[in-house]
This record gives C-alpha cells, sequence and structure tokens, in this order.
C-alpha cells in the first residue's frame, strides 16, 4: 500500500486542484491511499472530505510582493515543513505529491525527515517573475525526485532534466446530461460562455472587446457573454472584476454580459452555449479546453502552453495570438458565418481528445510513477 500526501495551496477550486482530486479517485484502490493538505478555509477541503479523503488545514503564507509576505514566508515555510513531517509519521506516508512547482513544503519537508517527493508543474514561466522561476525550478529539479508536466511546454519552460515527465490531466469520467447537440445554423440569439476566475491575465477584457466588436457588427444578432468565475477571496481580484464589471458599462454593453460567481457544474453552462471562449494570455494546460472540446462544444482558445496539444487549428477549434483582439474577432467571426465547419469542428474535437487523453495515459501513468519512486 502506497500512502501519498498531496499538498496543493489552492485557497479556491482550479482546474489544478480538480485535476489532481481527480487523479486521486481515480488511482486509489487497494494498491494506493492519499490524504491531503490545503491551505485554512480553501474551498477544496469540502470536496476532499466529501470523497473519502483525510484532509488537513494548514496557515499557508505565499511570497508576494507585500512585505509581510516576504517576512514571514520563509519562517511560515520552515514551521509548516516541520508539521508536516510530523503529520508524515502519524499517517505513515511514503511520498510527498506538490500540486504545482511555486509549492516549495515538499523540498523543505527533506531538511527534516528522509522522504520522497514528485513535483507537478502546472504554470508557465511566464507566470512568475522570471528570478523566482529559475530558483524554484532549478531547486525543484535538483532535490525532488520526479517531476510530471502538464503539456510539452511546460516541459520546454524548465531546464534540461531527466526527472521529467508529461502526464496530460484526464478528460471527465463520463457524462452526466444528454451528449451536446449541435446547432446546424446559428442564427438570431448566440450564447457564448467564458469561464475562468477573475485573475488579471485570464483575457476577460480581450472578450469584452470582441463581444463589442460583434454587436456592432451584426445588429441582427442577439449575443449573450456569460463570465463564471471565481475571485479567491481576493481584494485585489475583487478590484479586477469591478473594472471588467466598468468596462462593459464604458463600451455600452452591459445589457449582454453577466458576470457570475463560480458555477458548481460545468457540464450543463458548457452545454447550454453555443461557443466558448479562453483568451487567456498564459496557460500551461488549458483545463477549460480540455473540456470543451470533450462536451464537443465550439471553441476559440488562444494558442499559448500547451493549449495547441489538444486543440488542432481550424479542425477541432480555432488558435489565436494571445493579446490580438483582432484575431480573436476575426475567429469568431469566420465561426458564426460558417456552419459546416464549425460542425465539423466540433466532431474533430471530440474525437480527438478521447484518442489522446483517455484515463490510461493519466492516472494510471501517475500511479506507475509512485510506484517507481
Amino acid at each position: 500500500m502506497i500512502r501519498v500526501l498531496i499538498i496543493d495551496n489552492s485557497l479556491d477550486i482550479t482546474g489544478a486542484s480538480l485535476a489532481i482530486i481527480k487523479s486521486a479517485q481515480e488511482i486509489r484502490d487497494a494498491d494506493a491511499e492519499f490524504v491531503f493538505i490545503y491551505p485554512k478555509n480553501s474551498k477544496c477541503v469540502d470536496i476532499t472530505r466529501n470523497a473519502g479523503f483525510t484532509t488537513y488545514e494548514m496557515k499557508f503564507v505565499e511570497i508576494s510582493r507585500r512585505l509581510s509576505d516576504l517576512l514571514f514566508y520563509f519562517p511560515m515555510l520552515l514551521k509548516n515543513a516541520f508539521s508536516i513531517s510530523r503529520l508524515i509519521k502519524k499517517e505513515k506516508i511514503d511520498l510527498i505529491h506538490v500540486n504545482d512547482i511555486y509549492n516549495m513544503l515538499g523540498l523543505c519537508v527533506k531538511i527534516f525527515i528522509r522522504t520522497k517527493v514528485i513535483t507537478h508543474v502546472r504554470r508557465m514561466p511566464e507566470s512568475f517573475p522570471k528570478a523566482i522561476y529559475k530558483t524554484w525550478s532549478w531547486l525543484h529539479i535538483k532535490f525532488a525526485d520526479r517531476i510530471v508536466a502538464v503539456s510539452e511546454a511546460n516541459k520546454r519552460g524548465l531546464p534540461i532534466n531527466n526527472k521529467t515527465e508529461v502526464i496530460y490531466d484526464s478528460l471527465p469520467e463520463i457524462q452526466k446530461y444528454n451528449a451536446y447537440e449541435i446547432k446546424d445554423k446559428l442564427d438570431g440569439t448566440i450564447k457564448i460562455l467564458y469561464l475562468a476566475n477573475y485573475t488579471d491575465g485570464k483575457g476577460h477584457k480581450h472578450a469584452l472587446y470582441v463581444l463589442k466588436r460583434a454587436i456592432d457588427e451584426f445588429p441582427d444578432r442577439e449575443f449573450y457573454l456569460n463570465f463564471y468565475g471565481g475571485n479567491f477571496g481576493l481584494t485585489k481580484n475583487n478590484f479586477y472584476k469591478n473594472d471588467l464589471i466598468a468596462l462593459a458599462k464604458k463600451l455600452g454593453i452591459s445589457a449582454f454580459v453577466c458576470f457570475n460567481d463560480k458555477s458548481s457544474d460545468v457540464e450543463k453552462e458548457m452545454k447550454a452555449h453555443d461557443v466558448i471562449w479562453n483568451f487567456s494570455d498564459s496557460e500551461s494546460f488549458s483545463r477549460v479546453t480540455l473540456e470543451a472540446l470533450f462536451y464537443s462544444i465550439p471553441v476559440i482558445a488562444t494558442d499559448v502552453g500547451g493549449t495547441n496539444e489538444m486543440l488542432v487549428n481550424n479542425k477541432g477549434g480555432i488558435l489565436v495570438k494571445a493579446k490580438s483582439v483582432e484575431e480573436m474577432y476575426a475567429g469568431f467571426k469566420r465561426l458564426i458565418s460558417d456552419d459546416t465547419w464549425r460542425v465539423s469542428m466540433s466532431k474533430y474535437g471530440y474525437d480527438f481528445v478521447r484518442t489522446h487523453f483517455s484515463i490510461g495515459n493519466t492516472s494510471m501513468k501517475i500511479k506507475k510513477i509512485y510506484q517507481d519512486v
């Protein structure tokens, strides 16, 4: 029996947190058991406890530009590492799996106790200050026992090493609702879905500008854009969301935009829309894009990180240049103007991800790494 401690810094429910939980659920059997640690008040705690996993909460301090965080980050890191080393003995843990490269707790535990550490890399280098990413990646490559990257783009972002293996996040297991029925013709009302937490860099502003252009150019059609996302309980993200609301008002499109909280039923929301946008400036592995393809909903996404490893441009969906509203709008205009092409992309994407992102290509590979380590 392998007992794995998963350390996840997620305060909110994210694609990364859901992916690691899903892997644990798929692997959990007579050969593997899992224990989770989250920051205090993380929204992930209820999910893992309801799934039957032993789950602990701990006060984390994340490194940031704030002086208080810089002062307390390293003392708290060492304090938590000491507490986790004791927890490892209590829970008879065999190895630690940290759920992103910015999570240094697993490596710090090695100061107090001999243990094995697997690092899951889920973010691209550009999402960190260059000096921090360079230092953090060097430390993980030197001291972690194995590294899992969620895309080839992720792997390329790391210094060359022989510890890293690419393992894609897996697809949803089943569909709770009836299969998506794509419209043969898009006319009249067009519903657009945007699933992304309200953080800068997720492309919400680009979406508002694209919507404005569509409304102006196609007055005979009704466009509705639904945002769904959380804010991680952070003040800066609340400000960001309010800025988006103000921008929609300034553009005169408030009546066509809805700013919703995070959805608890992604499949239901996806299947209620005609197209999904993902205009993020940076992605390592776009869970939203993968699920859109899995459910067969037409998708337009920025060509960043590993997105092009799941979305074959102009066959399974449309890839556009990051931060280019011109390309985003051109792709959307073509999508709503060519029904035959749109329908064929829906089917191609559906078939493609089922071939390349099966459970055998994800969770079973992670299980093998556990066994090897």
